[in-house]
């Protein structure tokens, strides 16, 4: 089912979904060809801060199994580029995140960083995409550093993945309940029904994706033209002032804009203390 152009492959959307633990659980399940007892959210997009990097980042989806192995789930929706890069970062503050809880680097937690893209980001038309440590010397010799990465390509064309997993792929991309649809399509279709009953919900979210992409556009237009960092902040700065003008909640700012709420505190009392310097004036 759509809804005014809302599809459950856009970034808040899909963070809402997951909200449901036994979707969440499935989700994974399929994914790993594993079997899951249970799962604790470690928290609700959750930030975190390592000491390396002063700006944080913001995880769509944070979770730690009954066997101590924690996952993140990232949807994307546009080819962005760098994540190789994005998923090394994901992981190693992740990593950060568990011995700031007190482990020695010995009990480091086995962890997966997902990442569910609307697009081919190798271009070898697989739905799925796994990355591991191993030696390049001996092929079958793991290095067993307790890391993986996972793409999924919900328009891949080589189905590496279960039927199951395919069904829930093919749905995030247009989702369209059939006869012959499973159980996790179904899960996520019941959790994209209940999100969306929200009308109050559900105009914040389509007003706010409509802003963002005219302002996304603006910016990477004036950041062509410019080719400087500064000029990467300030449109930064325009899409977040932009937001909170549209009445977006600091909740959906972080979420759509990926930015740290350092970041988003910090752009706040910029713009304030402009204010404060013109009334003055």
């Amino acid at each position: 089912m759509i809804y005014e152009g809302i599809l459950p492959k856009h970034d808040y959307v899909f963070g809402k979904i997951m909200e449901d633990k036994e979707t969440c659980k499935r989700f994974i399940e399929q994914t790993l060809d594993i079997k899951i007892r249970d799962l604790v959210y470690l928290e609700k997009q959750k930030t975190l801060d390592p000491a390396i990097d002063v700006k944080g980042i913001r995880l769509d989806v944070y979770v730690e199994d009954d066997q101590n192995t924690v996952y993140n789930i990232e949807i994307q929706s546009a080819n962005r580029g760098s994540l190789p890069k994005r998923s090394r970062y994901y992981q190693s503050v992740m990593d950060v995140e568990s011995l700031n809880r007190g482990s020695v680097y010995q009990e480091l937690q086995k962890s997966f960083v997902i990442f569910v893209c609307s697009f081919d980001p190798f271009g070898k038309k697989y739905m799925k995409y796994t990355f591991d440590n191993r030696c390049q010397e001996v092929s079958n010799l793991s290095f067993e550093d307790g890391t993986t990465k996972i793409f999924l390509n919900t328009k891949g064309k080589i189905y590496n993945v279960s039927k199951e997993l395919q069904d829930a792929l093919r749905y995030l991309e247009k989702p369209i309940i059939k006869e012959d649809s499973l159980q996790l399509s179904k899960m996520i279709e019941a959790q994209f029904r209940k999100a969306m009953s929200d009308q109050k919900w559900r105009q914040d979210v389509k007003a706010m994706e409509i802003r963002y992409q005219e302002l996304l556009q603006e910016g990477r237009i004036e950041g062509r033209a410019e080719g400087r960092t500064e000029g990467r902040n300030d449109r930064e700065m325009e899409i977040v002032l932009g937001m909170i003008e549209e009445g977006a909640s600091d909740e959906m700012i972080l979420k759509y804009l990926k930015i740290s709420k350092e970041r988003l505190e910090q752009i706040k009392k910029y713009t304030y203390k402009n204010i404060l310097n013109k009334e003055k004036i």
